[in-house]
């Protein structure tokens, strides 16, 4: 993201629109980052802004499987 900062900071016209090809290059690779995030990252570690798949009518997720797992961990070092 920073590069597509970088590239429409340095291509921005007098009017203050950068050119068409640098819109469209920015809007395809921030569409493949968040098509990355929810097909890819998303199902194996969880949607990354702290809501739970379940408040939402979702299935339970891996992630909030390992939450509730690292839960009881701590809950059983923290009673010994």
């Amino acid at each position: 993201m920073s590069l597509m900062e970088k590239l429409v900071n340095g291509t921005i016209q007098k009017d203050g629109n950068a050119p068409f090809i640098v819109v469209w290059l920015v809007r395809c690779v921030v569409s493949v980052m968040w098509s990355t995030h929810d097909n890819i990252f998303a199902p194996m570690f969880g949607r990354g802004d702290g809501l739970l798949d379940n408040e939402l009518g979702m299935e339970e997720s891996q992630s909030s499987l390992l939450e509730k797992t690292s839960i009881v961990a701590l809950a059983g070092v923290s009673g010994a």
